[in-house]
């Protein structure tokens, strides 16, 4: 196969659309990977519902959309989606600031040249700060593997919020259960 070819299906697999498959398929797939690919993989899944959400909104980039969120146009980055997400309203400021963490968590996880986890200060620190106020305070003393199953969750119902399919009651369920499991 040529490079054009195996460049253009991995493309095709890359772009496969997690939220068709469900919160628990993508939950499932996450069981036995790495705290830091667990932050990778929920980060690049958020951005990309990001953009879908931006693509829905803007009806005239026919024929420039891959140029519009090609990595040098004005959508490439998380960064820009958010900012861009942000001012069509598809995030709230607030969500906006969540979401700039999650996108330092995930830069951390994929460019520190030591071990990312749930366990390291920084990481537990940002994974708390993540989650919505309501959340938080249950989460503080959480052992690592209930910290990052609530992040997982957190993370679930913003997809769920971002893709405006039931998200607010996502989050609702999802800070309900962190209370509950953060209870001693």
């Amino acid at each position: 196969m040529a490079f054009d070819g195996t460049r253009k299906a991995l493309k095709r697999l890359a772009n496969t659309n997690p939220i068709d498959l469900g919160a628990s398929h993508i939950v499932s797939n996450l069981k036995n990977e790495s705290d830091r690919s667990v932050i990778v993989l929920l980060g690049s899944i958020i951005e990309d519902c990001l953009k879908r959400r931006i693509e829905e909104k803007l009806t005239g980039l026919a024929g420039e959309k891959d140029s519009f969120f090609d990595f040098n146009g004005v959508a490439g980055t998380f960064s820009s989606k958010i900012m861009l997400a942000k001012a069509l309203e598809i995030i709230d400021p607030n969500t906006r600031n969540r979401l700039d963490l999650l996108r330092e968590m995930r830069n951390c996880s994929a460019h520190a040249t030591e071990n990312v986890t749930f366990s390291k200060q920084e990481m537990l620190d940002a994974a708390i700060l993540f989650a919505p106020d309501e959340a938080q305070n249950a989460m503080k003393g959480m052992e690592t593997q209930n910290l990052r199953n609530s992040f997982i969750l957190i993370c679930t119902a913003m997809i769920a919020q971002i893709d405006g399919d039931g998200g607010t009651d996502a989050m609702e369920q999802a800070i309900s259960m962190i209370k509950v499991a953060g209870t001693p």
